[in-house]
């Protein structure tokens, strides 16, 4: 197994996609970041003042901006896992060379945990160091170790592992690799929030929108509700909950896998 997980690894590393992904996710976490923690706390005609950087949640929700972005990259890079090789007809020869192709879709697990944990990483030392600098710089105190910024800075590493898998898993349901890149963001950055913004202002929908994925992502690192009703799981419960559709998918995919020609 652990030769297989190598193999993975090294059809990751050999190719200019993962870097190129690390560098775009430090890049827009940054401008993301820079915006979000010079306007914290701004004043804007006939609105009420948005919480400064001294607000602890204020302040943990720019320190996680890198993670809104690491956990699209991390799914990205799971659907490439499996339906860009489908694409590229390299899974002929990984299947060739391991007839045994549950085994294959483990060890991609295993490689694109570890590396949407390296995308994460990236992203939250980007965006918590230039948070860090501009609430130092307009004169406000920086506490990177109190407020449960470690909790949520380590949950959110959490929480992008567990989008990767769910991309692989996508990517092994879904071969076509546009189609499922489509699907996959589409679903996680505009059907998905819709969805659960829709049900979250009914009085039952609460009760089924937790089990969303967006929700249970949010869950995971308690991020604010920007202002709507949301009843969150525990952030245990939303990791189990969004592991549960990176399995599935991927159980659904690699029983589907055993009975397609990869020809």
């Amino acid at each position: 197994m652990s030769a297989l997980v190598s193999s993975e690894l090294l059809k990751i590393r050999s190719t200019r996609t993962w870097w190129a992904m690390l560098i775009g996710v430090a890049v827009i976490s940054l401008a993301f970041t820079a915006l979000l923690a010079a306007l914290a706390g701004a004043e804007v005609p006939g609105q009420p003042p948005t919480p400064g950087p001294d607000d602890p949640a204020m302040a943990r929700t720019t320190y996680l901006t890198g993670f809104q972005w690491a956990y699209l990259f991390a799914l990205v890079l799971g659907v490439l896992g499996m339906a860009g090789e489908v694409r590229h007809q390299t899974i002929t020869p990984t299947f060739l060379a391991t007839p045994h192709r549950g085994r294959v879709v483990l060890a991609k697990m295993v490689a694109v945990v570890l590396f949407s944990v390296l995308f994460a990483v990236g992203a939250l030392v980007v965006s918590t160091g230039v948070a860090a600098l501009i609430f130092i710089a307009r004169g406000y105190e920086v506490d990177l170790f109190g407020n449960g910024v470690p909790r949520a800075l380590g949950l959110a590493v959490l929480a992008t592992a567990i989008w990767g898998l769910v991309g692989l898993g996508l990517g092994t349901m879904i071969r076509n690799q546009v189609v499922a890149l489509l699907v996959g963001i589409g679903a996680a950055v505009l059907i998905d929030p819709i969805i659960s913004f829709v049900l979250n202002n009914v009085s039952w929908g609460g009760e089924v929108a937790r089990f969303l994925p967006s929700q249970a992502s949010s869950a995971i690192i308690q991020a604010s509700s920007g202002g709507v009703a949301m009843e969150l799981l525990s952030w245990w419960a939303g990791a189990l909950v969004l592991l549960a559709y990176g399995v599935v998918f991927a159980g659904i995919g690699t029983a589907l896998t055993l009975q397609r020609d990869i020809t």
